[in-house]
């Protein structure tokens, strides 16, 4: 559910890999162009890092990757330092963003 609203998103918005990449970097982190692609490809999983960046240079809010359409709630999970989290809530992803910061 998240990858596919993550490319919706990028489409809608006209942003190429390349963009991201340097919008990532204008900010003054690193992600590489192929685990960007691997990434929206659905051949890497990220972790909630790497999410966060991406989200950012899209300028999306992570938390509406997650949001269920139906009750408009986040719901999934996250893998961060080698744990997974469930996420059900706004504040379960909130928390983790917190906790990631």
């Amino acid at each position: 559910m998240w990858l596919e609203k993550l490319n919706t998103a990028i489409k809608e918005k006209g942003y190429s890999i390349e963009r991201i990449k340097r919008t990532i970097e204008d900010r003054g982190e690193k992600l590489s162009r192929p685990s960007i692609s691997n990434i929206l490809n659905g051949k890497q999983v990220p972790n909630l890092n790497t999410l966060l960046l991406i989200a950012d240079a899209i300028d999306i809010e992570v938390v509406t990757l997650f949001t269920n359409e139906e009750n408009k709630k986040p719901s999934g999970f996250i893998e961060y330092d080698s744990k997974i989290y469930r996420i059900q809530s706004k504040s379960d992803l909130e928390n983790l963003i917190t906790l990631v910061e």
